[in-house]
């Protein structure tokens, strides 16, 4: 399935009347399975459409718009854009939703210049916010088709609503599920967490809480022939449920995504600007680095941004190869119609962030040929000069001197420390990714560097580690090779 996964999002596509859809699919044409339900078009229809008709370019911007520019965030920029650029608001309605006063606004720009600009002005003003809708992909222990739909599809309604209900998410959940050859695809609306703000409503001058719970709609697409999992949520705290979930009810196994981490980034360490230069991916021109987060031991993580960071780093010469790339953000020229460049940023060890989503899947096959994503797992290499500053775990140091590591330890070589940062259990590729906060009774609370991966109590021995002294193995080298 070529769909954006994150255009299939059935709480958005509700959140707009269908009036609208009606003069959206009258100016951008009536796709072939929704030209018979013109006189009683429904939520159902569209949604099944979007999954199953072949969506016109027209289509795909307009989704597009509804997606980057259906937010609150959103409807600043198209405001501030307009305003910006002169052009006059009385052409678009007041009073909508944000989700339909983004899909209006596309409409009134096709047929007004000024407007025209300003869009593309709100779009350049929320790309380069990068406050784009993420997705987390997982890769399972095997390829495995999914036997029996819809009574998986039930399994999870029920583990999700008890999910929701002991986190205080509400009570309301809708799952639905379709197949489409070797892809699956589960769209679920769920209640998220009860909100009471202060709100002026209509017809109304008093002042009051208003009490709601939102809607939040989240899609799973499934590929059984790579054995790929990947989840689009609204809400990045609720991933590692559904990672979990998914694979008892599919599979019968709670593990069955913990497999290989999804996205790496040695690639860019070891190959540097060569390895974005040589993807040969037709649609995509050039590709370069401008943000990037590098991790050194546990009390260095430095972040880099710049209109060329490989640049940057042979100008200051940073040696790349020692620490560990944890997130990069890459701007890739796209061939077509529009200009400007898309932006993908790749969180280690699973999360993507593509900021034009009619781009997903060329993005997808860019990263794979770059070995970004679902790369090969290297083969383990051990170097002493790598891990510098020096301060690791005793496993660390154990791949690196073997057996002789409790003699080092004895000698004072290895130094014993407590590491400030160190990796969670359950997401190894994801670099040290707890910081460790000290609590009063002698404990340590682990924060989350990323939102999908959740915080842990932490024991003092967990944070036990290593600190290498190179003086004193100098020392130790000569007296053991007696050598002078």
């Amino acid at each position: 399935m070529n769909f954006p996964l994150a255009y299939l999002d059935r709480a958005a596509i509700e959140e707009v009347p269908i009036d609208t859809w009606k003069d959206v699919f009258d100016a951008l044409g009536w796709s072939r399975s929704l030209t018979k339900k013109r006189d009683a078009l429904g939520y159902d229809d569209i949604l099944n459409s979007f999954a199953q008709d072949e969506p016109s370019d027209d289509l795909l911007h307009a989704l597009e718009a509804l997606s980057s520019l259906g937010t609150e965030e959103g409807r600043e920029a198209i405001i501030s854009a307009i305003n910006d650029s002169g052009a006059r608001m009385g052409a678009l309605p007041t009073e909508k939703g944000e989700r339909e006063f983004a899909l209006r606004f596309f409409l009134a720009q096709r047929r007004d210049a000024a407007l025209s600009d300003a869009f593309v002005r709100a779009q350049i003003q929320i790309q380069e916010r990068g406050n784009q809708r993420r997705y987390n992909e997982f890769m399972g222990k095997e390829a495995r088709p999914i036997k029996d739909l819809s009574s998986k599809k039930e399994a999870l309604r029920e583990g999700l609503l008890a999910f929701c209900e002991r986190s205080d998410l509400g009570n309301h959940v809708q799952v639905d599920a379709f197949e489409d050859g070797d892809i699956y695809v589960f769209n679920i609306l769920r209640s998220h967490r009860l909100q009471k703000p202060l709100a002026v409503v209509p017809g109304h001058s008093a002042r009051a809480p208003i009490q709601f719970r939102s809607v939040h709609g989240d899609v799973i697409r499934y590929d059984s022939d790579a054995g790929h999992l990947r989840i689009a949520a609204r809400a990045p705290t609720i991933v590692e449920f559904y990672r979990e979930h998914l694979g008892k009810v599919l599979f019968n196994d709670e593990l069955f995504f913990h497999g290989d981490p999804i996205c790496s980034l040695r690639v860019l360490q070891e190959q540097g600007r060569q390895a974005l230069e040589n993807h040969n991916v037709n649609g995509i021109g050039r590709v370069w680095m401008t943000e990037c987060l590098w991790e050194r031991g546990d009390r260095d993580l430095l972040q880099l941004r710049s209109t060329d960071c490989f640049g940057t780093m042979e100008e200051l010469r940073l040696p790349l190869t020692k620490g560990t790339l944890v997130q990069a953000k890459l701007r890739c020229e796209v061939v077509g119609k529009s200009t400007r460049p898309t932006t993908v940023n790749i969180r280690v060890p699973s999360r993507i962030e593509v900021s034009q989503k009619v781009h997903e899947n060329l993005i997808d096959r860019l990263l794979t040929a770059i070995g970004i994503r679902a790369a090969a797992k290297p083969a383990p290499t051990v170097s002493l000069w790598a891990l510098s500053p020096w301060r690791h775990t005793a496993d660390t140091w154990r791949a690196v001197f073997g057996a002789e590591t409790d003699a080092l330890a004895e000698k004072r070589v290895l130094e014993p420390i407590h590491l400030t940062a160190v990796p969670h259990p359950s997401h190894p590729g994801a670099g040290l990714v707890l910081d460790a906060h000290e609590l009063p009774g002698g404990d340590y609370y682990g924060v989350s560097r990323t939102a999908e991966i959740q915080p842990r109590s932490l024991t003092p021995t967990d944070l036990d580690g290593l600190e290498l002294r190179p003086e004193q193995l100098r020392l130790y080298l000569r007296a053991k090779l007696e050598i002078t």
